[in-house]
C-alpha cells in the first residue's frame, strides 16, 4: 500500500494494530519492525509503522541518513527479497 498522504495514515491508524497494521514507537525497534514484516510478507501483507505508539497516537521521529541506511540493510535482509515501499 501506498502511504502518499495524511488521510490513509490516519485511516490506519484508526483502525488499530491487528492482522495487517503494527505500530512501532522508533526504529530502536527496527528489527520487532523487520520480524512484523516477515510475518505480513509469509501471509496476506501489511504494514509497520515507525513514528506511532501503541495507542496510535503519532508521535514522529527524526530520521537520518543513518536511520534510512539501517533501514535498507534491514530490509536488504530479507530472503527471498521483497518489494518493500519506505
Amino acid at each position: 500500500m501506498k502511504i502518499d498522504n495524511l488521510e490513509i495514515l490516519n485511516g490506519l491508524i484508526a483502525g488499530a494494530e491487528g492482522g495487517t497494521v503494527e505500530f512501532k514507537e522508533t526504529t530502536g525497534q527496527l528489527e520487532r519492525g523487520m520480524e512484523t514484516l516477515c510475518a505480513f510478507l509469509n501471509g496476506t501483507g501489511g504494514t509497520v509503522l515507525f513514528g506511532v505508539n501503541d495507542k496510535g497516537k503519532i508521535i514522529g521521529q527524526e530520521v537520518s541518513d543513518k536511520t534510512k541506511r539501517d533501514m535498507a540493510e534491514a530490509i536488504n535482509r530479507l530472503e527471498p527479497v521483497a518489494m518493500v515501499r519506505i
